[in-house]
């Protein structure tokens, strides 16, 4: 009787362990989990900041924004300009 008792109570101890083990391996995933969103999450984070920066800078720089034909007509003014000092380097020559 005293073996079976013995055998008993150590069947227990054994299931009370093993559970208590299996519970602390699942809080080791979910800490693991925790912590590789928390790097995942810094990650975004800085990538946005680095966004909100730039354009900031966009907002509160002195930027002329143009038409596209208003741009056409300042590069056709340059080349312009390009093409009359070429001819009169050339004449020069």
């Amino acid at each position: 009787k005293q073996l079976g008792d013995a055998v008993a109570k150590f069947t227990e101890v054994q299931r009370h362990t093993t559970q208590q083990a299996q519970d602390r391996a699942n809080r080791l995933k979910k800490v693991r989990w925790a912590s590789s969103s928390v790097d995942e999450y810094q990650g975004m984070k800085a990538f946005i900041l680095g966004w909100t920066e730039k354009a900031q800078s966009l907002v509160t720089g002195n930027i002329i924004w143009s038409s596209a034909f208003q741009l056409q007509e300042q590069i056709r003014a340059h080349q312009l300009k390009k093409c009359a000092f070429k001819r009169d380097c050339q004449s020069d020559m």
